[in-house]
């Protein structure tokens, strides 16, 4: 297992070997090192996403999508399985609707409808803000207060272009490009994921013509902290 800078020259990654057959690809505001138990199991890439961990940030606002055309060019063309966790699994969802040559997606905890986890009450009155300021009703800094007060904590945490990042990701709808997936994908939730609730899972399991669901009881939105070993159980059977 070595760290290794990917092609771009600038990214970084583990690599278990020249050949690697997995690409791992970790959630906002966490980086390769949560796949850590995987390193000597998996014969991966485990990659550090420009703007986490070790790789700098893009020098501009990236889309899901965008991520994924900057993957193309940096994993080789030995990897046939993509792993993606929240963000991560956007990212993996682009990435096998953009490419022919991978066999097999696992997507653990990813937001894959376009009904947000949160309530939708608090994103009307954002829809509203928006149009107010948009008529000079309400002040971009009454409207940057209200997100700051009401955002999501890794909305609260990001700033800059790391934030307009998280923006681009949250309002990345999925709900199509998932009914023409028709590689396997592998489903792994925690039943009691409160970021991305399993009912996402089980409706995103009725549109993806060949996929399977796997449920870990009495675990949260990281099963690959929580419950590294049963994860590893899926993918070999995978």
């Amino acid at each position: 297992m070595s760290f290794t800078l990917l092609n771009d020259g600038k990214s970084f990654a583990w690599q278990a070997s020249d050949s690697p057959t997995h690409v791992f690809l970790h959630g906002w505001e966490r980086d390769s090192s949560d796949f850590e138990y995987f390193f000597n199991k998996v014969n991966g890439l485990f990659i550090d996403l420009p703007g986490f961990g070790k790789s700098p940030k893009p020098d501009s606002v990236w889309s899901p999508n965008d991520y994924a055309k900057w993957l193309s060019k940096v994993v080789p063309n030995s990897v046939n399985t993509v792993v993606g966790h929240s963000f991560g699994g956007r990212i993996a969802t682009h990435f096998i609707n953009n490419l022919q040559n991978i066999d097999q997606c696992i997507l653990v905890g990813t937001p894959l409808s376009s009904r947000n986890s949160r309530g939708s009450s608090g994103n009307l009155r954002l829809k509203i803000l928006k149009k107010a300021n948009n008529f000079n009703l309400v002040s971009e800094e009454y409207l940057e207060k209200y997100k700051k007060n009401n955002g999501s904590t890794d909305y609260k945490n990001a700033d800059g272009l790391m934030r307009d990042i998280l923006v681009a990701a949250v309002n990345d709808d999925l709900s199509e490009i998932i009914k023409i997936i028709t590689i396997p994908v592998v489903l792994i939730w925690g039943e009691d994921d409160k970021e991305v609730p399993l009912r996402v899972a089980q409706e995103a399991l009725g549109q993806i013509s060949n996929s399977r669901l796997f449920v870990l009881k009495n675990i949260g939105h990281n099963p690959f902290i929580k419950n590294s070993d049963e994860v590893m159980k899926i993918i070999e059977k995978s």
